[in-house]
């Protein structure tokens, strides 16, 4: 297989990521629209009395926290492709740590540490419009400033604490990825030797043993003690993650051990698992693993064509590798913009009196969040951008 020129390569990519994080966001944009209809935390049940156009959502935008899978593949994809490269042509990874997590530190820290004052301002804004809903009772509380800005959880989420410290998730509720993709850089030297000296069959059968043991059950058999730190260990996501490691190991050596139409069947299979999964309480545990394999096979049978593809993308597919060239941004930032954007509504619903039409308006977020996300990433996160690797 010739060597792909970088650009093709990474369109991909990138659109996969704007996919997931399109997908992400609008999935919390539906779940304002229709609380507790989603499928994140139970199985759901068919309900013929609904109307159509809801179903018609549902399975176009419910299933967007199926978003973070595909970053979790893709993220293993990215990291281990310069070092499979690198082994395919010259026997050895060439991997220096002192590199590799400076890399890792430029990408992910400043943006992140940014979105971590964006979401004490919107926290602050939510919990005013709590406080203004009660009337403003004074005095005001012990602490009431430090709980308000969520001083403490700026510092529980700085440091990757979430797993100690459950009031982190408040500040911001999606940064709860961040900490597993924390842990697959941390682990990934490991990951990478154990790949070399046992080979990628073993590895995986221990990272799907890992993950299959950890699998969470749904919040209704469980209760608030049943929610253990284990949740956040490492094993219970990683073989999604090694997926795209394999994957990458696969097109580095020009070598797919599945036809094309195995690797279709195996697709098309794994898509409807995780569609019916939802309504299925035996299955519902592995839709995950099975949007994981999904994502998997569609790198390993698209990506090595679209290398040698010297066609200009459409125009959705280039939309989609526009919104991945700031993804990350739009995942961090997506939800504290939302309470923002919300708070604004309430005011313009009451200023129109007319409060029965605020949740509708939460629709013009996705345009604002969209171009405040663009330009987060051009203040936060391209001006570090050259300090990471070509794959990002």
């Amino acid at each position: 297989m010739p060597s792909p020129p970088t650009n093709q390569r990474l369109d991909l990519i990138d659109a996969l990521r704007g996919f997931a994080a399109l997908w992400v966001f609008l999935y919390h944009v539906w779940n304002f629209l229709n609380p507790g209809c989603g499928t994140q935390a139970d199985p759901t049940v068919w309900d013929s009395s609904k109307p159509w156009y809801y179903w018609l959502s549902f399975f176009l935008i419910q299933y967007g926290y199926y978003g973070v899978t595909i970053f979790f593949v893709v993220s293993g994809f990215c990291i281990h492709l310069p070092q499979a490269r690198r082994h395919a042509q010259t026997g050895s990874d060439g991997l220096k740590l002192e590199p590799f997590f400076q890399r890792r530190f430029w990408r992910l820290y400043p943006a992140y540490f940014a979105a971590l004052f964006v979401a004490s301002l919107s926290l602050a804004v939510l919990r005013f419009m709590e406080y203004r809903a009660q009337g403003w009772p004074l005095p005001l509380p012990d602490h009431f400033y430090e709980q308000m800005f969520g001083v403490y959880e700026i510092g529980y989420n700085a440091l990757f604490l979430l797993p100690f410290f459950a009031s982190a998730g408040s500040l911001n509720s999606v940064l709860w990825t961040l900490v597993f993709e924390v842990q697959f850089y941390l682990l990934y030297p490991l990951l990478l030797w154990f790949i070399r000296r046992l080979g990628l069959l073993p590895v995986g059968i221990m990272l799907l043993a890992g993950e299959l043991w950890l699998v969470p059950k749904p919040s209704s058999l469980t209760s608030a003690n049943d929610n253990p730190i284990w949740f956040f260990f490492f094993l219970s996501r990683y073989f999604e993650w090694f997926l795209g490691v394999v994957a990458a190991e696969w097109i580095a050596r020009s070598r797919i051990p599945l036809s094309k139409v195995a690797l279709k069947a195996g697709l098309i299979l794994s898509v409807v698992i995780s569609v019916v999964a939802v309504f299925i309480p035996l299955l519902w545990p592995y839709r995950e693993l099975s949007v994981a394999l999904a994502t998997f096979l569609f790198l390993v049978w698209v990506l090595p064509d679209s290398m040698t593809d010297h066609r200009p993308p459409g125009r959705l597919l280039s939309f989609f590798v526009w919104l991945g060239l700031f993804s990350y941004s739009l995942y961090l930032l997506h939800l504290p913009l939302l309470r923002f954007i919300n708070a604004g509504n309430t005011f313009l619903a009451e200023w129109l009196g007319h409060l029965e039409w605020q949740r509708w308006f939460i629709l013009d977020s996705i345009p604002v969040v969209i171009l405040a996300s663009w330009g987060f990433y051009w203040l936060f996160e391209r001006p570090f951008l050259k300090n990471t690797s070509p794959t990002r």
